[in-house]
């Protein structure tokens, strides 16, 4: 359950601000004074890609892309566990407001390949589910509710397969590997559409 980019981060690359943040926080312990989270990639964000790369690699191109050799020793020491804990650290970073500081539960997924992890604040609850085969992403609001109900991960949809998006005139949805759960502000209801294998 290895953290994982989903678009290249450098010159020219996507660089999406959850992977850029990714990045930027798996560097920020190793370069001197520290590398600011905040999604966004520059100067200081290209700097130390370059000093990571010669430090460890004795090169430099300058990008991180998904199964890349430079992404894979940038998280080499991170342990399958802590998948979940810097994607929520990612999102805080990115001012998220779903996510508290802490985590208020942790269990294996349903088939025991992945990690399930609970944050709380004020808003409610979010969970953030990490898996092996799918990435981690995070399912919140009515969203969650309705997951929950189809029993989630161990329910007919599955695991996540993207967090939650824009669909619609105000309204949310996220995708899973047997469907989706769609958000109607308008109903005020989130309702499930399950594709059959």
């Amino acid at each position: 359950m290895a953290v994982e980019l989903r678009a290249g981060v450098g010159p020219g690359r996507p660089n999406k601000p959850q992977d850029v943040a990714t990045v930027q926080l798996l560097l920020s312990v190793i370069v001197a004074g520290g590398l600011a989270v905040n999604g966004k990639f520059g100067g200081e964000t290209s700097a130390a890609i370059a000093f990571f790369q010669t430090a460890k690699l004795g090169f430099t191109d300058g990008f991180m892309d998904p199964g890349d050799i430079t992404f894979k020793m940038l998280r080499a020491n991170l342990g399958d566990s802590d998948s979940a804990a810097v994607r929520a650290a990612v999102l805080t970073a990115l001012e998220d407001p779903v996510l508290g500081p802490s985590a208020i539960d942790e269990a294996q997924s349903a088939d025991g390949q992945g990690l399930v992890t609970t944050w709380q604040d004020g808003e409610g609850i979010a969970k953030i589910y990490s898996h092996r085969s799918w990435g981690t992403w995070e399912v919140r609001g009515l969203i969650l509710s309705r997951y929950l109900e189809l029993q989630e991960d161990g329910g007919e949809l599955g695991f996540p397969i993207s967090g939650e998006r824009d669909h619609g005139v105000g309204g949310r949805i996220s995708f899973f590997v047997h469907g989706r759960i769609e958000f109607d502000p308008q109903t005020g209801t989130a309702v499930e559409t399950i594709v059959p294998d």
